[in-house]
């Protein structure tokens, strides 16, 4: 984001794994895993649509739990203040959108799988 002129995305993300205060690798998931990742962060309810299976998850107090969630909604909360005025139809040219496709533009040929 940086790099593309988007600095207060930037810092938003820049601490990006706050959002999953966990010591579980996100990139080492598969789809399932991921989801219940995602459900056990935000705070679902167990039931009829999310069961906590991973032995990693199960480990955790209904109070971690609940600090985990806040660390999650805090994280976003900080991503969606930060996009807010960015990326909605009014927005600036020189916000999100207008950047992100001057950026494309620039680099259209660029070989991004080296």
């Amino acid at each position: 984001m940086y790099e593309i002129g988007l600095d207060k995305i930037g810092d938003a993300t820049k601490n990006i794994e706050q959002i999953f205060p966990l010591n579980i690798d996100a990139f080492s998931l598969d789809e399932d895993q991921l989801c219940e990742v995602v459900n056990f962060v935000r705070g679902s309810r167990e039931g009829k649509y999310f069961t906590i299976t991973m032995e990693e998850l199960k480990g955790y107090t209904p109070e971690e739990r609940k600090q985990i969630t806040a660390k999650y909604s805090e994280a976003c909360e900080k991503l969606e203040d930060a996009t807010e005025s960015m990326w909605g139809y009014n927005s600036p040219d020189n916000e999100g959108w207008g950047v992100v496709s001057r950026y494309l533009e620039k680099h259209l040929l660029d070989n991004f799988w080296k």
